[in-house]
């Protein structure tokens, strides 16, 4: 859970395109966070959330042909 904003860590084993999404509990794309090519190494992203209702979210994380999902609170 979180306030007002969050931090998503992910690491990248080689340079490839990345694009990391926030999507509601509806499945609507709420905000782009990275949209492009990044290089090998870790790497952190923030989401501020302020202007955004509290509820489920869900970051969906494209890197090369990987794709993560992962679930987070916003408690406001």
């Amino acid at each position: 859970p979180f306030t007002t904003a969050t931090q998503v860590f992910y690491g990248l084993p080689a340079a490839s395109p990345v694009r990391l999404s926030v999507y509601d509990v509806t499945g609507r794309l709420v905000d782009r966070i990275v949209d492009g090519t990044q290089s090998a190494g870790m790497h952190v992203a923030r989401w501020d959330a302020s202007a955004q209702p509290s509820g489920v979210y869900f970051f969906r994380l494209e890197a090369g042909s990987d794709v993560r999902l992962q679930r987070a609170i916003l408690s406001k």
